[in-house]
């Protein structure tokens, strides 16, 4: 199973990878996970975030799962929706699960690309760098 991204080594409070609670989020009844994250470090242009909640809802007719994924960059957004209402079936679940799950793998799969691409970026900037500089004598 891929690992997650590890924050950056440079940075000395990782608030953009962070896992912790919202400050800003009230205890709420049935509120099983939120986390609200700014995708940009400190001093980076735009309003990147991410926004996910799972809650566990109870009443008269039984149990329901409301849980949401919402990615933000700029203007743009993006909400994929794990539903799963008191009348799903078994198979709703799973699907909702393999949503969740084939994300976490894609994201963790682009990161670790990601990674192996800046390395690539940083040796070839290096080695022009390096073409660059005039010979002593």
């Amino acid at each position: 199973m891929a690992q997650p991204c590890p924050a950056d080594p440079e940075e000395s409070t990782p608030r953009h990878l962070t896992s912790a609670p919202d400050a800003d989020a009230k205890p709420r009844k049935g509120r099983l996970h939120y986390r609200r994250l700014w995708l940009n470090r400190p001093g980076f242009h735009g309003r990147g975030h991410l926004l996910s909640e799972v809650h566990l809802d109870r009443n008269s007719d039984g149990v329901a799962i409301r849980a949401e994924f919402l990615l933000a960059d700029c203007s743009r957004s993006v909400t994929i929706d794990f539903d799963m209402y008191e009348n799903a079936t078994a198979a709703d679940r799973r699907n909702a699960l393999r949503k969740a799950r084939l994300l976490r793998e894609s994201v963790n799969s682009f990161c670790d690309a990601l990674e192996v691409a800046a390395a690539e970026y940083e040796a070839d900037r290096a080695a022009r760098r390096a073409r660059r500089r005039p010979r002593r004598s």
